[in-house]
């Protein structure tokens, strides 16, 4: 059996627009499915201030705070456990936006998009921590952590160890990613490397203990925070994942990922490996980091067929760079093999 993609895209930008023919899974009736559909709605941030959150969440949680972000398929915002005070994260995720493909049978919450219940399932340090689910007839509710409280300039003292500015910081309580930090920070390459090991580790985790790739590396996709002058990452967005066996394959139009980040053979339509897929995407993000957010591809046509500017980084950053942005996926390393480059485990060694 060939990897198995979740998501299955053709369109050339996000790869958001599911191919013609697409078939639901086996497990969802098309009963359930035609009783999402919903003319068109206001947008997420419209629609949270007007709605009403489900009894059992506001039994749990109060206090509803500060918006954190609104997208095109939800609002985050923070709430209070009222057993102990804690701040969390919360999703509001109508049930309309959720591809007809991406639902599965939980024990626990019953259909649920795959991606809550990746996060559900995942315990670990560099992936945000999932605490409660809750639904209605139109939405899920999606009680998270709250990452990011060195963000917050009326928590943070002068004094504190944190490598912006107040001037900087952003006002509400909440976590910046990458392509934020780097509009703002120039990251040194100690920083840098610290971040990218954080996320290979994570990676290599997730494919030997759960047999899941990513799918979707990009700045966007990682949070950042400051604890003692030093970037913690986590990773987020489990949308475009693919759950892999022994076969590792996909097949170019079911890449679910961000064309930026997207390897050669993904924009050429061939068949890939999602494990050397996701190590192209960390080429892509580790040079975008050395580089302010600048990344090596001007295009599509410049990932296929094209080559690079050399960043200013070290050797041993230039040479990982080179290895991960081989456009022969059958020569681009491992997450495993990643982790015992030198560059790397340098890096480790400094961090003990």
């Amino acid at each position: 059996m060939p990897a198995q993609c979740i998501h299955t895209t053709v369109e050339m930008g996000t790869f958001a627009q599911p191919l013609k023919g697409q078939c639901r899974p086996s497990h969802v009736s098309r009963e359930f499915l035609v009783s999402l559909k919903a003319s068109t709605q206001p947008h997420p941030a419209q629609r949270a201030r007007h709605y009403t959150l489900p009894i059992e969440f506001r039994k749990k949680y109060g206090t509803v705070q500060d918006s954190l972000g609104c997208g095109a398929n939800g609002h985050v915002f923070s709430a209070v456990r009222r057993s102990d005070r804690t701040e969390v994260a919360v999703k509001l995720l109508p049930k309309r936006h959720v591809a007809p493909w991406s639902w599965v049978q939980d024990p626990d919450y019953g259909f649920i998009p795959r991606e809550v219940q990746i996060l559900k399932d995942i315990k670990h340090k560099a992936v945000i921590g999932f605490y409660d689910l809750y639904q209605d007839e139109d939405n899920f509710v999606i009680v998270m952590e709250l990452f990011g409280a060195s963000w917050r300039t009326t928590t943070v003292k002068s004094s504190d160890e944190n490598p912006l500015p107040l001037a900087v910081r952003p006002l509400r309580r909440r976590a910046m990613d990458l392509f934020e930090l780097l509009e703002i920070k120039k990251l040194s390459e100690d920083e840098t490397r610290y971040i990218f090991i954080q996320l290979v580790e994570c990676l290599d985790h997730l494919q030997a203990h759960h047999q899941l790739i990513h799918g979707d590396i990009k700045d966007e996709n990682v949070l950042i925070d400051w604890i003692d002058s030093k970037p913690i990452a986590k990773l987020i967005d489990f949308g475009g994942a693919v759950i892999v066996d022994s076969n590792h394959r996909c097949m170019g139009q079911n890449f679910a990922g961000t064309l930026e980040y997207a390897p050669p053979e993904v924009v050429l339509g061939q068949s890939y490996d999602p494990e050397k897929a996701d190590c192209w995407s960390l080429g892509v993000l580790l040079y975008s980091m050395i580089n302010r957010g600048c990344g090596p591809f001007a295009d599509a046509h410049a990932t296929a067929y094209e080559g690079y500017q050399q960043p200013k980084c070290s050797t041993n950053c230039r040479r990982l760079i080179s290895e991960l942005l081989n456009k022969q996926q059958r020569d681009r390393p491992t997450f495993k093999e990643i982790l015992s480059h030198p560059w790397v485990v340098n890096g480790q060694a400094q961090h003990c």
